[in-house]
């Protein structure tokens, strides 16, 4: 699977995509169709820059994390369930 970022300002659209071997552009209706599911994460300010663009899981529960990316002034946490 592929997971695509898209910023929308004070927001980002986080799309899980089914397809292991996408990357990069055209996103068209083909790629599209492959999509299994999409969210909206608000972003959040960072304390102090981060120079390198980092992705962290943190464990939240036995079944729950988030994967924190954190770039720049930028911080987002996304929620990730095991069913």
């Amino acid at each position: 699977m592929t997971t695509p970022a898209v910023p929308e300002g004070n927001r980002w659209r986080i799309v899980v995509n089914g397809d292991v071997q996408r990357w990069g552009t055209p996103i068209d209706a083909d790629v599209r169709a492959k999509d299994v599911g999409s969210g909206v994460v608000p972003v959040e300010r960072t304390e102090k820059p981060v120079e390198t663009l980092t992705m962290t899981l943190n464990r939240k529960s036995n079944t729950s994390a988030t994967l924190d990316i954190e770039w720049e002034n930028t911080r987002v946490r996304v929620p990730v369930e095991r069913r």
